[in-house]
């Protein structure tokens, strides 16, 4: 399996979906091997996490799903569970990715294993989601993220907004610095 530096080809924003994940589903073909398609929207009606738990988000929230496709199998038919063992620890380094990224934004995040951020109390800012998809000879990673951004979501106890640590971050500074150019 090859993964070199991946640029984002293209980038699809809605204003409301039931998930940016069920959008990437329908769009992932479009995206060739060695870039990153991105799907955002404003809003979410049906977010989701790990285990099917439901994702809920604020309005100005950061919601997207990376759509990153691999290649490197020899032969059509060849994944197995080893390819996706392979990719086992993959919301880890995305987490990993992020809290770098918030890190260098002046915005000190906790990692909490294997996918949220929280604030130093406790208070959960994001989570990431990743599916995979097998797809003819290459590995499709659906990489969902979640991040509240401008406070947290009033239903949701125990979550807090980027915005309440004292850095404000907008959606569009966190799309065009975190995304792969």
């Amino acid at each position: 399996m090859v993964v070199s530096s991946l640029s984002c080809s293209m980038i699809w924003s809605f204003d409301l979906v039931t998930s940016t994940m069920d959008i990437a589903r329908e769009l992932y073909e479009r995206v060739k091997v060695g870039t990153v398609g991105l799907v955002i929207a404003r809003i979410q009606t049906a977010g989701r996490g790990r285990q099917g738990r439901v994702w809920t988000s604020a309005e100005g929230a950061f919601l997207g799903t990376y759509i990153i496709r691999l290649s490197g199998l020899k032969r059509p038919g060849e994944i197995t569970s080893s390819y996706f063992a392979k990719l086992s620890g993959y919301s880890l380094v995305v987490g990993l990715a992020l809290h770098r990224f918030l890190e260098t934004k002046g915005i000190s995040a906790a990692l909490k294993w294997p996918n949220d951020l929280l604030t130093a109390d406790g208070r959960k800012i994001a989570g990431v989601l990743i599916e995979v998809i097998p797809d003819a000879n290459d590995l499709v990673v659906l990489c969902g993220i979640g991040c509240n951004l401008n406070k947290a979501p009033q239903t949701v106890p125990g979550s807090a907004g980027i915005i309440e640590l004292g850095q404000p971050l907008s959606r569009y500074e966190f799309v065009n610095d975190f995304t792969p150019q």
